[in-house]
């Protein structure tokens, strides 16, 4: 008998939860900076993403003031250096998933987010071929995929547009070495990691 009381009122708060949760969509732009600058073996390389575009998605139960945001993000990614032969571009789909909390009153509220964010590779102009000193040693690729995590705070004005910055850093590091391509040294290769500043607007 407990165990039908105690699910039914489980059940009663889900569905009240979701009556008065409120959905949103938008669209967001951004543009990432104070990147982790990234060596390998004593080569730099020049790493920058000039932008990131895309879709959002919002729903929050306003009881808690706590609810999840969902983006879909197209992210550009230029390599180049002087011991690089070739720049290439990477273009990626970025999947952050966060936890949201707001505080305060329309027309001006705070909210900080936290969550994993996906990254899938989607396109690249070439492998990333090194060559210190002048000599050709070694040939990298971006990784298909990779994960990590983002934690952000911002401001919300009437409910519709949201101003915001984030971190994020990926747990495993950006590049592997290209297939068929033979080395014996011990390449150490830094995670991603970085700031974002983005804009959003709801429908």
């Amino acid at each position: 008998m407990k165990k039908k009381i105690v699910f039914l009122v489980f059940s009663l708060l889900v569905i009240s939860f979701s009556a008065n949760a409120q959905f949103k969509f938008g669209i967001t732009a951004g543009a990432p900076f104070k990147l982790n600058s990234v060596n390998i073996n004593d080569v730099d390389i020049e790493s920058s993403r000039p932008f990131n575009f895309g879709i959002v998605t919002e729903v929050m139960f306003p009881p808690l003031c706590m609810g999840f945001e969902v983006s879909a993000l197209y992210e550009l990614e230029k390599i180049s250096g002087e011991n690089i032969v070739d720049a290439v571009n990477v273009g990626y789909i970025i999947i952050p998933v966060n936890f949201k909390w707001k505080l305060g009153f329309k027309p001006l509220k705070v909210f900080a987010k936290a969550g994993p964010s996906f990254s899938i590779k989607i396109h690249d102009s070439g492998n990333i071929e090194l060559k210190p000193d002048g000599i050709s040693f070694s040939k990298f690729k971006p990784k298909p995929f990779n994960f990590g995590l983002n934690v952000g705070l911002g401001i919300e004005i009437m409910c519709k547009a949201q101003l915001g910055v984030s971190y994020f850093y990926n747990f495993t590091d950006p590049f592997i070495q290209a297939v068929g391509i033979e080395s014996n040294n011990d390449f150490n290769i830094p995670n991603n990691g970085g700031f974002v500043m983005s804009l959003s607007y709801f429908f």
